[in-house]
């Protein structure tokens, strides 16, 4: 003990961790004495907590991957999920049926006037659930009867003998449609014509096949009808969970993204 009191405070404050660690006594000696040994205990306590740090480092950071992971992998399922989920809510609206055309075909121009309009779309009509009707410039409109045309896909509407328009000029004849096909799908629009003068037609021409008419363009503003199906909306309402399950995505990768450097940062400081 005496060797220890003789050595310069330096070299006492050096071997203190050694006496310590070999639990031998150490008598604290003058103030300066006890300051030195309470800095160096103090030291020795950082110390090991540092090293204990240390050692449970691996261990935080593995647990941070971990989350990392176990996120990344629930974002992933849900977009998997949102995408399914958009193909089946998608697959039966875009599933409609398509309106092709009309006889006589939208925009033309007769010489007489047809008693009867064919109707043609994508997939089988049922004449049973079909309205049609038709209205002359100026007139009401007046509903027509619904035959099966010569394909599945044809629907004829007879127009009554007291449907005429005005003589002596030119009319608008609009036809106005909402019909079923046999899986179930509506589809409403417009077909249109114009009637150059009132002359009645001796033999209504058969469905699908081309009348007397002039294809040529035509100045007269009156007779060009837009032909337009109830297909459009649908196709609308058929984009629209892609376009939520899109920007859903996006918001979730953001966040995913944002998560994950949150827990890599608190990883860094732990």
């Amino acid at each position: 003990m005496a060797t220890a009191s003789r050595l310069p405070r330096a070299g006492r404050l050096r071997r203190l961790p050694l006496q310590l660690l070999r639990g031998q006594h150490l008598d604290p000696g003058p103030p300066l004495v006890r300051r030195g040994v309470t800095h160096g205990l103090r030291n020795l306590h950082d110390r090991a907590g540092a090293d204990r740090g240390h050692r449970d480092r691996p261990r935080a950071v593995r647990r941070v991957e971990g989350q990392v992971v176990t996120s990344m992998l629930r974002g992933v399922a849900i977009l998997v999920a949102g995408i399914s989920l958009s193909f089946l809510v998608a697959a039966p609206a875009s599933a409609h049926t398509d309106f092709l055309g009309a006889d006589p075909k939208d925009g033309a121009r007769l010489d007489v006037v047809p008693r009867q309009v064919a109707l043609e779309f994508s997939d089988d009509m049922d004449p049973q659930l079909s309205t049609i009707t038709v209205r002359v410039e100026g007139g009401r409109s007046t509903p027509l009867e619904v035959t099966a045309g010569p394909r599945p896909t044809v629907l004829v509407a007879q127009v009554p003998d007291a449907v005429e328009p005005p003589a002596g000029r030119a009319t608008q004849w609009t036809v106005t449609f909402r019909v079923v096909s046999r899986d179930g799908h509506p589809v409403s629009g417009t077909t249109g014509f114009v009637v150059r003068r009132a002359t009645t037609s001796s033999t209504p021409s058969d469905a699908g096949s081309p009348t007397a008419s002039d294809p040529g363009p035509t100045d007269d503003p009156d007779s060009q009808v837009t032909s337009q199906t109830a297909a459009d909306p649908e196709e609308d309402r058929a984009v629209w969970p892609l376009v939520a399950v899109a920007g859903g995505a996006l918001v979730l990768l953001g966040g995913g993204v944002a998560a994950t450097m949150r827990l890599t940062g608190r990883g860094r400081d732990a």
